[in-house]
């Protein structure tokens, strides 16, 4: 089942040409994430109005509705593994928000750390769930 926010790989986009010989989209081609079978991913068309002083101009859109997955947030991710993984340890929230930006990778050799953090980072105290369970 695909839903908003899945995950999956693109295998190939299909164009077609229109009567002046301008290429667009038809579809694209997808794979899921688990790896079971093609998923057609089909243009989505949206229309607005755009509106300067006197003048306005009706738009219509039409394009492909998938993003490239070049960020995730630590709660997105978490149960997921990921090779390799950049992470941005200065805007965690919790200890346990690098617990699990770290471990998402299956190695320290395919963790990069995005930039400078200070180290009371990493010695800050656990939040309320994690503490009583220890």
């Amino acid at each position: 089942k695909i839903v908003n926010g899945s995950r999956g790989t693109l295998k190939s986009i299909i164009y077609e040409k229109d009567i002046e010989g301008f290429r667009f989209s038809l579809c694209c081609i997808g794979s899921s994430r688990t790896g079971r079978g093609v998923v057609p991913v089909l243009p989505v068309t949206t229309s607005f109005k755009f509106s300067v002083g006197e003048t306005s101009v009706n738009i219509r859109i039409t394009q492909l509705p998938i993003l490239p997955g070049w960020a995730f947030t630590d709660f997105k991710v978490q149960g997921n593994s990921l090779s390799p993984v950049i992470v941005d340890l200065t805007c965690a929230r919790s200890l346990q928000s690098i617990y699990v930006m770290l471990s998402r990778a299956s190695s320290l050799r395919n963790v990069g750390i995005l930039r400078w953090f200070f180290s009371k980072t990493l010695r800050s105290a656990l939040q309320g769930d994690a503490r009583e369970e220890l």
